[in-house]
């Protein structure tokens, strides 16, 4: 039982260190969470952009706030 741990062990350190490669060489693309500990930026890049829609719809009177389960937008001037 223990050769067989060992063995199924050393396949998925090897397919981790292939697909680190192939990220590397831009073969494959990260998964969100390869992407968030390599590059936590983009996420803060993309939430600073919702944020600052959310405000502009604010500011243009777009945004819709009678429905506190689900948020619509609406065109200013209907």
């Amino acid at each position: 039982m223990l050769q067989k741990d060992a063995e199924t062990s050393a396949r998925k350190a090897e397919a981790a260190h292939n697909r680190a490669q192939d990220i590397a060489a831009g073969m494959v693309q990260m998964n969100g969470h390869q992407l968030f500990l390599h590059e936590p930026w983009v996420f803060k890049m993309l939430l600073i952009e919702v944020l600052e829609n959310i405000l502009i719809l604010d500011l243009l009177g777009c945004r819709s706030t009678t429905n506190t389960e689900e948020q619509t937008y609406d065109h200013p001037n209907p």
